[in-house]
């Protein structure tokens, strides 16, 4: 039985769903539909995040162009947007940092869900939150989205592929939230196997040792702080 959508921002959804997968585009929606779809919230989103292959987006844009709809390249890099009236499709082909861009294995890896009754693929729970593990700014952290994820499904995590992408990402111990995650999951009895992780953890405390010191495993307002801190 066809669902029925709750307002114009879920009609516009829902046919932007029905040109993509009309028009046989590779997509995938993420974003907060994806973390609702695994963990059973119904936190409301803004907007609704589709991950496409950096090749793809621009022949996206022509096909929504062409049906009228206005179009927008905010950042070359990564992100490009499909507007009608206030509301808008984020057409992610990266990430803002520019170390985890879309690829092939992401589709490999992919889920199914269904949203506005189309079924659709979504990332796996590692390349979601691999996808939101640097969204940490004032404006905008993901954090509680990552922790909802490893609290919910801590047992489909390749703990291993997340961490390696992890640390290849950055030279130095300045980012706070993805390597601490994984490291204070000890303290959880459920999460307990992710100890197993690692040798890999090993690497994590050496290089906090080299630089400025292990970090401290408190929290305080949703960030991780340090000694010095």
């Amino acid at each position: 039985m066809p669902i029925k959508l709750e307002s114009p921002a879920d009609a516009f959804y829902a046919e932007v769903l029905k040109v993509l997968k009309e028009s046989k585009f590779t997509f995938m929606v993420a974003g907060g539909f994806a973390v609702n779809a695994y963990t059973g919230l119904r936190r409301p989103t803004k907007d609704i995040d589709i991950f496409v292959k950096a090749g793809d987006y621009p022949k996206i844009l022509n096909k929504f162009t062409s049906l009228g709809y206005k179009t927008q390249v905010s950042d070359e890099r990564w992100i490009a947007k499909i507007f009608q009236a206030k509301f808008y499709v984020d057409l992610i082909f990266g990430s803002s940092n520019l170390v985890a861009p879309v690829t092939d294995d992401w589709f490999k890896e992919s889920k199914t869900a269904r949203f506005f009754n189309y079924e659709v693929k979504i990332p796996s729970v590692t390349d979601l939150i691999w996808s939101k593990v640097f969204i940490q700014n004032r404006e905008r952290f993901d954090g509680a989205d990552v922790a909802h994820l490893i609290l919910v499904k801590h047992q489909e995590i390749n703990w291993e592929r997340l961490l390696c992408s992890v640390l290849g990402s950055f030279t130095d111990s300045s980012v706070e939230l993805p390597i601490h995650l994984p490291l204070r999951t000890r303290k959880n009895p459920e999460l307990a196997h992710a100890r197993t992780a690692f040798p890999l953890e090993t690497s994590v405390r050496t290089a906090y040792a080299e630089n400025e010191g292990m970090p401290r495993q408190d929290v305080f307002r949703g960030r991780l702080h340090r000694r010095r801190d």
